[in-house]
């Protein structure tokens, strides 16, 4: 709980009590007896009357900026910048865990795109899993997830406010990290301020010659070590080296180079599913159609045999997006157009769209996912690569209004089995 004095009241007289402060927050929903709301200009313009919905739900006071409008009776903070005064607020109240702890940033300038795989994502991730020594987690928040001292949510480090990410790094600290690695946009980086210093390293390219991966795994050349590692494709190649750039700049290469081999990835990007089969299986988040080239650029890397995909094409696409997605199919050998997140629309429109832009003589409409995954795993031959898109780092499939668990791994290990691989045959 934090106590502070409020500069004045409505009509300018000063308050003689402290206030007993048991949380802050921008947004109305969350106000409850004892919470500061703090009124943010953006959200102040769409709502200049949000303190007093505040107010009604038991607004202690309200930081905001001048001429701001309030009710009568409610203590008032004012302050040249509000969202500067919310990030203070935010690490006073729980005790400034900042100061306890030691940042990496990983520069990301794209503009944000929820669930998007930014390579700036899979660099953080990795980075992360490249300082972790001794037992010690490292804290790492990214627009994938956010995750400090063996608690992770599915939550977008940009869809955290101040006061959240402040409860984070505190429990951190209590936890006993002392690293934490953040996807750093500009914006980000200003709304911290100067208390945060992050150590970065800048964008740099891969070293082709130092590369050789197949479905199977790679051998990269680090710092003069040659080490392997499970992760496979020159994306995860391109985040991987800069990973280790910024980690050797706290730790010997040796070590860092050490740690290569027990990296599991990060996911959504090129995930292997292994069972044992001769054949290689992935999953991907991959959903645009950029995302998508690229990553049959990629695999197409591998030399092996064929490359079947699985993908959808989401409801939240227009019918020119998913044309252009099933275009973007072309250097799969075979393509099987199944359910992502259809919502209101029958899976076999949004599918015959996509079939449009790939070819209807590549295709195969399955829209039943789970059907569509048992169908590519059954024809798969040694050799073959098998990419199911689209849904690697969301484990759920909305239908029809209904938010349904989907989990693309699940699905593979029993298709797997069914094959004689792995587990259990169903």
């Amino acid at each position: 709980m934090l106590q502070v004095a409020p500069d004045r009241v409505p009509g300018g007289t000063r308050a003689h009590r402290r206030l007993e402060i048991r949380g802050l927050t921008p947004d109305v929903r969350r106000v409850s007896p004892g919470t500061v709301f703090v009124a943010l200009p953006d959200r102040n313009l769409a709502d200049p009357y949000a303190a007093y919905a505040a107010a009604d739900r038991g607004a202690e006071a309200v930081i905001c900026e001048p001429n701001a409008i309030l009710p009568t009776g409610i203590a008032r903070i004012e302050v040249p910048d509000s969202r500067r005064a919310f990030v203070q607020a935010a690490s006073a109240f729980f005790g400034h865990p900042e100061r306890a702890l030691e940042f990496f940033g990983v520069p990301s300038d794209r503009r944000r795109i929820r669930g998007a795989r930014l390579p700036s994502t899979n660099t953080a991730h990795l980075l992360a899993g490249l300082l972790t020594r001794d037992g010690r987690s490292v804290g790492c928040f990214t627009e994938l997830s956010c995750a400090a001292a063996g608690r992770q949510i599915q939550c977008p480090l940009s869809e955290l406010d101040m006061f959240e990410l402040f409860e984070w790094l505190a429990h951190a600290v209590r936890a006993g990290e002392r690293q934490i690695v953040f996807e750093l946009t500009p914006v980000l980086e200003a709304a911290l301020g100067p208390e945060f210093q992050f150590r970065t390293s800048a964008e740099i390219p891969p070293s082709e010659a130092a590369f050789q991966g197949t479905w199977k795994g790679s051998v990269v050349s680090l710092g003069g070590f040659t080490v392997s590692t499970r992760l496979v494709g020159r994306q995860n190649w391109a985040a991987l080296e800069r990973a280790v750039k910024t980690a050797a700049s706290v730790a010997p290469m040796n070590q860092v180079a050490g740690r290569v081999p027990r990296l599991s990835g990060t996911t959504g990007f090129l995930e292997p599913v292994r069972a044992g089969q001769p054949f290689g299986v992935f999953v991907d988040g991959a959903r645009t159609t950029a995302e998508l080239t690229d990553l049959l650029t990629d695999v197409g890397t591998f030399h092996g045999g064929r490359v079947v995909l699985v993908l959808g094409g989401p409801a939240a696409m227009d019918a020119a997006g998913r044309r252009e997605l099933g275009a973007a199919t072309e250097r799969a050998n075979g393509v099987i157009v199944t359910a992502d997140d259809s919502e209101y629309r029958p899976v076999e429109e949004l599918a015959n769209e996509v079939v449009a832009g790939a070819g209807a003589h590549r295709c195969l409409v399955e829209p039943n996912r789970e059907r569509a995954i048992f169908r590519a795993i059954s024809q798969a031959r040694t050799g073959d690569i098998i990419l199911v898109t689209g849904k690697a780092h969301r484990n759920s499939e909305t239908f029809e209004g209904a938010l349904m668990p989907c989990d693309d791994r699940r699905i593979l290990h029993a298709a797997l089995a069914n094959r004689g691989y792995g587990g259990t045959r169903i």
